[in-house]
């Protein structure tokens, strides 16, 4: 067999054994194992017993009815607040690091005893539940449970001219419930919420269609701790 007859089947025999490997089998018919291309993804974490403490909260509360000047019935508080720049930390006993890069805390919760414009200063017991969701960095190891939810009890609130801050819950009690990640050792007892900054609108009260929604922008003020 001459020299190019050679280099032509080597060249072949080569293209075939490319082939075959790409395909996952080995030269001999075997299967071959298959090829990696990076690390694996970290698995993913239970987070129940860590506690999470973001700085930075914005968000919109509406009301339904709207507020008036007169109290009225029962009120609805629906609430969708956004949450970053988040800093999780594990139980006394360790765990692996979570990075987590935004949530959101969302729902209806009532206003059973009602409220007014005037009122809301006063704070007001809460019937209800928020549920609780987050997402961690790219890359870094996922919550084995990404969502939860969280029982207030009740809030407090301050206005001062067209500026008005909210407090959950208005006294720190075991009474605050959670489920979910970031429950921390006691079942979410030292949960709170601190947004403030909130756009309070007094000549809404006045009118005939009230105050139906207060919008939080991001302030150096509003925090949100859960554990």
């Amino acid at each position: 067999m001459n020299s190019k007859k050679k280099a032509s089947l080597s060249a072949a025999a080569l293209t075939m054994s490319s082939i075959a490997l790409a395909a996952g089998v080995s030269a001999g018919g075997s299967v071959a194992a298959p090829l990696t291309t990076g690390s694996s993804k970290p698995p993913p974490v239970d987070a129940s017993h860590y506690t999470l403490a973001c700085g930075t909260v914005s968000g919109k509360v509406d009301f339904s009815p709207s507020l008036t000047e007169k109290p009225h019935g029962s009120v609805s508080m629906t609430v969708k607040f956004k949450v970053s720049n988040c800093t999780a930390s594990p139980p006394p006993a360790g765990g692996p690091p979570i990075t987590v890069s935004k949530g959101t805390l969302s729902g209806t919760v009532t206003l059973p005893i009602g409220d007014s414009c005037p009122g809301f200063a006063d704070g007001s017991a809460i019937a209800g539940t928020l549920t609780e969701k987050y997402k961690t960095a790219h890359g870094t190891a996922p919550l084995a449970v990404n969502s939860g939810s969280i029982n207030w009890g009740d809030f407090s609130a301050s206005v001062s001219g067209g500026s008005v801050s909210m407090l959950l819950p208005a006294v720190q009690l075991p009474a605050v419930q959670a489920s979910g990640p970031f429950a921390g050792t006691d079942g979410g007892a030292s949960s709170k919420l601190t947004i403030a900054g909130g756009t309070w609108m007094t000549q809404k009260c006045a009118t005939a269609g009230g105050l139906n929604h207060i919008v939080f922008p991001p302030s150096p003020n509003s925090t949100l701790f859960l554990g």
